[in-house]
């Protein structure tokens, strides 16, 4: 034998063993460890949730109101033909001339096709006048923007309120 080995000795430490500790064999694994699997299915249900969240976003418009009375966060609805559309997320004052208030809505994302610059907003309240009394089915409700979707026109984000409902035309009839 070209090596010599040592002759065995016994440990001088009480806590190891005295016979010669045995040489771990390790083999290099080739395949991905099943512990990977986890983080992977992680990672893609993270994906999916932010692909469908961005999906489903509202999308965010303004309407410049002249007042803000009858108007509150998160309690006034957007109302197309009985459907509720969006909602109010914020009101703020107009600072741009401080006589008015814009309100930024969250509208439904699959009414964003429909929302171009001849789309109609007004604020629907209860008003009683010599040519009669509109808007009753407030008093139980609450107040609430009404809409008529505008078919022709470029696409829009801010609107100008109406101070009263548009007048019926025959484009409003099917």
């Amino acid at each position: 034998m070209s090596e010599e080995q040592a002759p065995y000795q016994p440990s001088p430490d009480p806590l190891l063993p005295d016979e010669p500790l045995a040489r771990a064999l390790v083999k290099p694994s080739r395949s991905l460890s099943i512990i990977w699997l986890l983080p992977l299915i992680a990672a893609a249900i993270g994906l999916w949730l932010l692909v469908k969240s961005l999906a489903e976003a509202p999308v965010e418009i303004t309407l410049n109101f002249s007042s803000g009375t009858g108007i509150e966060v998160g309690k006034t609805k957007v109302i197309h033909e009985g459907i509720t559309a969006g909602v109010v997320k914020d009101i703020r004052l107009d600072a741009s001339d401080m006589k008015g208030v814009i309100a930024t809505i969250d509208m439904d994302r699959h009414l964003e096709s429909l929302l171009r610059t001849t789309t109609q907003f007004w604020l629907v309240k209860p008003e009683i006048s010599l040519s009669g009394v509109t808007g009753l089915e407030t008093i139980v409700t609450g107040n609430y923007i009404a809409v008529k979707i505008g078919k022709e026109g470029e696409p829009a984000r801010h609107f100008d309120a109406l101070e009263k409902p548009p007048t019926l035309d025959s484009s409003c009839r099917r």
